[in-house]
Order: C-alpha cells, then structure tokens, then sequence
C-alpha cells in the first residue's frame, strides 16, 4: 500500500523491514527508468520504489544561473558524486507585476518562460539527478523580498494582508500560486514517472507561527500534490500508476512543521538536531482527533539535512567581519560537518548552495552582493571551487560505497564508542604550511611515540584562525538562536604552541548530550591496558556493522581543538583538530592493527589539485568610451518624459515604482535663511536629515550638483520596518535664490530575513521616510516650499520622480544606438570619454568589445573588472548584469567586496558587443577592464597553498 503524507511505514524502531538496500542504497533518476515509482519514508531513509537510497543533494537555482549553463552545471553535480538537486520556485519571477490567478483584483499572466523550470527540470532528469522542488512560497534565499512579489505591498489592494499567517488573503494567494506551480509540473512528479521526488512548503516558518496557519499549509501542499497528479494521470493515457504513491513527500524545514509534513533541518552544522530535535523546532504529528506527540526524527521521519550553508556575501562585510551570519566557510569544516551528520544516521544532506550563481538584475536580498555564494562547491562563473570541490567529491565517493552498510542498520545517534587516546600536538613536519595527514599504524609505543615525535622539540605556532573555526560549528548560527543552549568554548585561541592543550568543552559537552553510550566500561579497560590514558566525549567512533557480512562502516570523530592519536579496533589514527575519518572495515580480518581497515575519506585530508581557478586579464578590452550626464533638475523635458506624483511628503518607494527599477528621486526646494549676525553676517551651514530604510543608499544634490552620498549596508535588520538616520552636511548656504534639493534613493535590495507571521509587506519599504534641513547655529528647521506644476495640490512639497532619466529613454538597450542615428535628437547625444575621466553625478557611459578578439577558450568565464568605476548598473548587450559597487571590505580597505561580475557567455554576439553603465556613485578615474576566469595548471607549491587556505579555520571564496 502506498505511504501517506503523515503516515510512517516504520516498526517500532523505526525501520521498515520492506525497504531493502539490494540495489545499493545509492540510486539515481537513471534507475528508475522512467516508471512512476513510489516515494516514501521511516526512521532510517527515503525510499524510492521499495528501495532505500540516500540523498546527496546541492542547491541550484535556475534563476541565479544563464540558461546556457543549466546543463553544464548538473551534469558537473551529477559527475561529483551528487543525485539530488535542490530548486526554489521565486514566486516574483514569474509574477512580478501582479498575479497570474483568476480572481486577482489586477489579472495578470504568469511567465513560465523567464525561468523555464521544465526545462531545468528535464536536464536534471537526464543528467540522472532526483528534484527537490521548493515552493515556499516565502523562499528567503537571499532574494529579493524572499521571493514574494513586491505588488504585495500594494495597500490599496491588499489593504488587510498579513504575511505567512491565517490571515485570508495571504492563504487565497498563497495557496493558488503553491497550486499553479504544480499543476505546471504535474507531469514531473514521481508517482508519473518523473525526477521530483520530494516539495517543500513554506520555509523557516518561526516557531511561534499560528498552529492554524501551519496546519494550513500542509493540507494545502498536499491537496496541491494530489490534485496535480488527478490531472496527470487523467491527461495521459500511458501512464500506469500501479503500486506508486498518491502523492510525495512535503517537507517543512528549520521551524514550525506541519503534522502531516516531513521536519528538516538548516544551518552549517545538524549532528546535534540529530540528537535533540526538539531543540531544532516545535515538531508534532497527529496521532487522533484529541491527541499529539512529538515527531520521532530517526524513529518515525529520517534525517534530512536541506541546507548545509555555505555562506553568501554583503557588501562591505568580509569572512572575519561578517555583517550577517557568516561568509563561507572552509573544505574540512563542511566535510567534518557532514561527516558527523551521516556517522549519527543522517540519510539525505544538501549543500546550500552548489552553485550559487548571481542575482542578475534587481533579484538579491538586502545588501547582497551580485555574486552569490562565493565560496561554495562552484564558484558564481560554473568553474569548480578547488579543492573544495574534489575534497567533497570524494566524501560522496567514499559515503555512496558505505550506503549500503549505513541504511542497512539502525542509526547510531546516542551509541557513541568514547575512544581511548593521546592529546599531541602534531606540527609541520616537513615544513609544506600543512598539518600532516591522518594515519593509520599497529597499536605499539612506537605508533604513540611516533604521534609525539612528529612535534619535535620546537614550539609550534601556526595561525589556524581555530577561535572562529570552532565559533562557526560551535555556535552555527541560527537565524533566530543558537543551539538548543550549546555554547562555544572561550577557552579556544587562535594559535596552539608546544605543551598547550586548550580546553575542548563544548566538544564534550556534545558528544556528552547523547542518551545512550555504549561500550565505555571496555574502552577505559582497553585505554588502561594500553597505555592510552585518556577517554572523553571528545573522541568517538559511530560503528555501523553490515547486515549481510562481517563489514563494517565507521566515522572516527575528534570534536577537540587539538589533534590526537586515538585506538581504534587496535589501530592507532592521528586525527586532526575537528575532523572526522569514515573507516571501511572487515571484523574477519582485524588479526593484526594492519588488516581489515582502511580510510576511505578523512575531512581534513583535502586533496592536491592539478588545476586551479585563475583570473587575468582579457586578451582584448573596451573601446569606444561615450558619455551623457543625466539632468538632475525638473526641467520640462525631464518632466514629460519620466512619471512622477507630488504629495505632502515623501512617500514610500516600492508603492509607487514597484519592480520596475531600484531607483526614486525626491525632489524639494527651501529657501536659505537670512544671514546670521547684524554687525558682522555669516553664512550659516545648512544640514540635511534623512530618514531612511535600511539597505538603502541616498546620493543627495543641492542644485544639480553633488553633495553627499550616505548608505546603510544591513542585512537581514534586527527589526521589521527599521528606519535608518543620515546627516548631510549642505555647506554654507547663502540666501540668494531658491534652492532645489534632490535626493537620488537607490534600494540596495529588498529585504528577504525576517519576515515573520503577521508582518505587513509595508515594512519591507525602501526610499526615504522623512528628511528636512537645519541650520547648525539655531537647529531650526527650513519650510519646504509647495511643488510647482498644474496638478499639484496645495501643500504637496515633495515630487517623486520614477526611476533614472536614461532608464526611461531606454538608454540600456541595446537597439539605442540604431534609434539615435534615426531619430536624431529624440534621444540624447553620447559624447566621447577618455578613460581615466572624472565621472560626476548620474553619468550614463556606453563602450564597446569585440567578443572574437577575446580569443576565449571552451571553459573560459569572461568577467567584467569594474574596478574603475564607482557604483551602478550594468547591462551587456542589453541583458542586466546587476549592480556594480567597489565598496571596500570591511576588514580590508582597499580590496573591493566585489571586483569581478560574472558576463554570460550567451549574451554575447560575434564581434562587437555593447556594455552600458548607469554610473551612479561617481569615479575619480573612470575605466573598466575585462577579465577572464580559466581553470588553470598548478604547481606542487600553489596546491599546497590552496589546500592551506581552506583548512584549519581559514576560509578563501572563489576570486570576485
């Protein structure tokens, strides 16, 4: 009979005994052949037709990556080991000006071809990849407002609507865009033969969320399921759905859960919501009418990890100063991390993200940066992040050879072996910047004395950045607290020397929480008999014992910031500061410490790579540089040409341009005072106040000319609806004509975190809330004078004018050049500009490259440098790149957070291309450059460099 939703099909240990692992618990979309199968689940894994498979999944988001690369980039995940992949839906993509639904107010269409999901979908199916389709519809994802639409905030429509909540607009839009995506991709579903085998509703729903409300959103999903899958099966006339379940899977992540969904977890480190899921999220499952009880993860749902993070970046933060949860992270720390998931009993883990792609256009989240995950599996240009991407490669290698050990045998969370070792410090032996690698020798004093030796008698002092190593699995950050009261160790420092042994108390504190230990009493007697004289939680072993021979699978684990020499079925393994070995093994042959064992994956044992990603310079650059400087001052033209309303003050940006551009001018005018001092007049200094939103730049002109720009980079604000305070110094203003102000407001993104239930979309505004000016001797502040214009009302001081000029005459499009030469002074002239010019205030700049004279290679990344300019927009011919901003980070000053943007192969055309900037933030030495990004041969010295830059606490993203 086919698993419902809600229903566990698991023995009172949790494990179905008619799933089976005889195909190698490792499957693929290949192996289903295109037969409509079963999904289905226990304590122990999914199932796909009968047969349990554990997932190793990657985050791809087919808006985030051209559509020319879809392919190249998920058959890469397939060929690293992976056979999931893992897609959210942006409900703003497809709908950004209103919604596609029948009884919408303002009936729109819903664009299926912006981002073809079936057809990303297709290629994962070939390329053999299971999909892991999550609708949210709130995403969060560091994407513009979470992927909701931004017609959301429209109050005259939506006069009531709360967000994420049981209130009734929310659910009616909410509920038919979840529906609509389905019945879209009803005929991908796996009970009708195709890829998608899990959905997730909703996402980090807060724990506090209306039990309604949760509840609610479950029995939608699968009403949804089931009802797209009546069409399918009702549409064609092949498909045989004999023995496949009525509907899939649905998964709540990281909060609140639904009875009848399946509870995931998120974050860069889930070992412990293994052991206390509680801890993790308010889980509950229906029993009757009149009664609940705790969901049992590993007893009734399996372990399901759907985001291993891997960081993002913000502008002007940096890995050692994030401005929010934090920028990457290193190789051996997401393989320790994912190895202490599977060795607890962990069956389907997903790295968020695998690829991160850009946020092309106005897509990312509140300050985030163009490129997204910079430090993940693949970096943003689809080249492989080495080593990272080979050290991951072969943990997948190593965990789909144990899978069927693994899922064959109960999960091992709460029966930690605590090992017998010796705390040593292990240095540098052979002076390569590397800790030495783990080994295995038989258990005598000469393998213990060997762990000493390799200390030698000088003091070791190796920066390892181990505080902030520790911070990151330690603290692992949620978004909304720490772990269920686990605290870091303040006692780890950054450095160890000779003799030092630092305190491992949250390591123990860990491993100490599991309910159930066994076999300590026989590891104090073997460490007593053996000359091993230490055993703590620190050390621990994770043994899975196969149930159809004498192998076995294990994960040796030291959770200590120290390295150690630890006794493992009579063999010695050096383990390194937080790391973790997985050890295949055959009881019938452990005569000798020699025989019967061997490390299949070590997390700190990070591979040597022949090749390394390099960024140069292009073989050919820009030319043809051209200039316009946009007016700032309300002059007829400008007036006609661009939309704008007056009202008595400024009024929120996202109600009046929605998602047409980033950009709203306020516009004001006041006169200055008189001068100050009878005897001896002076001038007095005039200051502007702004207040404004957070992630919100302001560019401010008096007269037409540039003053000031001030900025707010906040990611994800402490608070909903979070006003922001500027000053601006105007200078001394004498009194001799009316003076116009102009405030240029530029979103840096709208917010995605946190929107919680009940938030109204209106605290997610952008532009500016308030502003006036003062004067410095008094603190008084001017009147602002009415507005001039024939629908102007009496007291409307403030004009808001939509967007930039130029974006209003299409100047970023790439047919402008043919329609200036036909009709002549319809659009502006661009005049010629040497680079090196000084660029001041809106300035549009056009120039152009020829693409065959770049001579790029299959595999080659072209890159635009956009070190020369300042800050702004680009497009290339005609296709927006997104924002540019040489922001300095905040723990270097002179490193841009972002130098490198990503060009698509697939924008360009043969021979000359045309790029257009709307320079917005001014450049003392205008120029940009060209760059190439190739993965390149390293030498024996640059691979042991690129090793020591990912491990032991150190963290390098991709070049950007």
């Amino acid at each position: 009979a086919a698993t419902l939703l809600g229903s566990v099909a698991g023995t009172a240990s949790g494990a179905n005994p008619a799933f089976s692992t005889s195909e190698g618990a490792f499957l693929t979309f290949d192996d289903m052949k295109g037969a409509p199968y079963a999904v289905e689940y226990d304590g122990r894994s999914f199932a796909v037709g009968g047969q349990r498979t554990l997932w190793l999944s990657g985050s791809v988001h087919p808006a985030r990556v051209p559509p020319g690369e879809w392919a190249s980039t998920l058959r890469q995940m397939r060929r690293n080991g992976l056979n999931m992949v893992q897609v959210y839906v942006f409900w703003n993509a497809h709908e950004p000006s209103s919604s596609g639904a029948a009884f919408s107010d303002a009936p729109g269409s819903t664009d299926w071809d912006v981002v073809d999901l079936r057809r990303f979908i297709s290629i994962a199916a070939s390329e053999g990849l299971f999909v892991n389709l999550r609708i949210g519809p709130y995403v969060c994802a560091e994407w513009k407002f979470g992927g909701l639409p931004l017609w959301l905030m429209n109050a005259t429509a939506y006069p009531d609507l709360l967000l994420r909540t049981n209130e009734p607009t929310w659910m009616r839009l909410t509920g038919d865009w979840f529906r609509r995506v389905l019945f879209e991709l009803a005929d991908f579903l796996a009970p009708v033969g195709g890829p998608i085998a899990l959905t997730q509703v909703e996402n980090e729903l807060a724990y506090d969320a209306p039990e309604e409300y949760v509840r609610w959103a479950g029995e939608m999903a699968r009403d949804a399921v089931r009802d797209a899958l009546e069409m399918a099966i009702d549409n064609s006339e092949t498909i045989d759905t004999a023995g496949a379940a009525p509907i899939i899977p649905i998964l709540m992540c990281e909060g609140s859960v639904a009875p009848n969904a399946v509870p995931a977890c998120n974050g860069p480190t889930c070992a412990e919501y293994l052991s206390d899921p509680s801890s993790r999220s308010d889980m509950y499952v229906e029993v009757d009418d009149n009664a609940v009880e705790p969901k049992r993860v590993l007893v009734d749902y399996p372990g399901v990890w759907t985001e291993n993070e891997g960081g993002y970046q913000t502008w002007g933060g940096s890995p050692y100063k994030p401005p929010a949860y934090f920028w990457g992270r290193g190789a051996d720390d997401v393989a320790w991390a994912s190895m202490r998931w599977f060795a607890r009993g962990g069956a389907h883990m997903n790295y968020y993200m695998y690829a991160g792609g850009n946020n092309f256009g106005r897509t990312g989240g509140d300050a985030m940066t163009t490129a997204y995950a910079t430090d993940v599996n693949v970096c943003p240009d689809g080249l492989p992040n080495e080593p990272k991407f080979s050290h991951l490669g072969n943990m997948h290698a190593a965990l789909r050879e144990a899978a069927p050990t693994l899922l064959g045998a109960d999960p091992q969370v709460g029966r930690a072996v605590f090992l017998p070792h010796h705390g040593v410090l292990v240095g540098d032996t052979d002076d390569d910047g590397l800790w030495e690698g783990t080994e295995r020798v038989p258990l005598t004093d000469e393998a213990v004395k060997a762990g000493h030796a390799a200390m030698g008698s000088t003091a070791f002092s190796k920066e390892r950045k181990g505080g902030e190593n520790v911070r990151r699995a330690a603290l692992a950050r949620r978004r909304d607290g720490g772990f269920g009261g686990v605290a870091a160790a303040g006692a780890v420092t950054d450095t160890q020397t000779s003799g030092e042994m630092v305190s491992d108390a949250f390591a123990q504190e860990v491993t100490e929480r599991f309910a159930e230990v066994t076999s300590r009493k026989r590891a104090v007697a073997r460490a007593s008999s053996s000359g091993f004289t230490e055993v703590s939680g620190n050390v621990v072993a994770f043994e899975y014992d196969s149930s159809t021979d004498d192998g076995f699978v294990a994960f040796v684990e030291n959770n200590s910031p120290r390295v150690v020499v630890a006794d493992f079925k009579g063999g010695a393994f050096t383990l390194t500061p937080w790391s973790s070995v997985l050890i295949v093994g055959d009881a019938s042959d452990l005569t000798t410490g020699l025989g019967g064992m061997r490390v299949a994956f070590n997390s700190s044992d990070v591979p040597k790579t022949p090749s390394l990603r390099r960024v140069s310079r292009a073989k050919a650059g820009f030319f043809d540089w051209r200039a316009w400087r946009e007016p700032v001052a309300l002059d007829p033209r400008v007036l006609r040409e661009t939309r704008s309303v007056t009202a008595p003050s400024p009024l929120p940006q996202i109600a009046l341009v929605g998602d047409t551009t980033e950009f709203l001018w306020y516009h004001a005018s006041f006169e200055a005072p008189e001068l100050a001092g009878e005897d001896d007049p002076v001038v007095p200094r005039l200051w502007l106040k702004i207040v404004g939103r957070a992630a919100n730049r302001y560019s401010v002109y008096l007269d037409g000319a540039p003053v000031a720009a001030v900025s707010d980079e906040t990611h994800s604000p402490s608070a909903q609806n979070q006003e922001i305070e500027h000053w601006v110094d105007l200078g001394l203003v004498a009194r001799t004509h009316v003076r116009a102000l102009s405030i240029l407001s530029e979103s840096l993104g709208v917010s995605n975190y946190p929107i919680f239930p009940g938030a109204k979309p209106g605290d997610f505004e952008k532009g500016v809330v308030y502003a006036e000016v003062r004067r410095e001797d008094t603190d008084e502040a001017l009147e602002f004078l009415d507005a001039h214009g024939a629908t102007v009302k009496p007291g409307d001081k403030w004009r808001m004018r939509f967007g930039l000029y130029g974006e209003a005459l299409g100047l970023h499009l790439r047919e402008t050049k043919t329609k200036e030469q036909d009709v002549g002074e319809a659009y502006p002239k661009w005049t010629p500009v040497a680079p090196g010019a000084e660029a001041q205030g809106v300035t549009w700049l056009r120039a152009a490259f020829d693409s065959d004279a770049l001579e790029l290679a299959p595999g080659d990344a072209l890159l635009l440098d956009a070190q020369g300019l300042g800050r702004g927009h680009a497009w290339v011919n005609g296709h927006d790149l997104g924002l540019y901003w040489n922001i300095a980070r905040n723990d270097a000053p002179y490193d841009e957070t972002q130098r490198y943007y990503v060009v698509p192969r697939e924008w360009l055309v043969r021979g000359e291309n045309e790029c257009v900037f709307a320079e917005v933030g001014g450049a003392p030495e205008l120029g940009a450059a060209l760059a190439v990004a190739r993965m390149e041969p390293a030498s024996e010295d640059e691979a042991l460099e690129a090793i020591w830059a990912v491990t032991g606490g150190r963290q390098r993203a991709c070049e950007f």
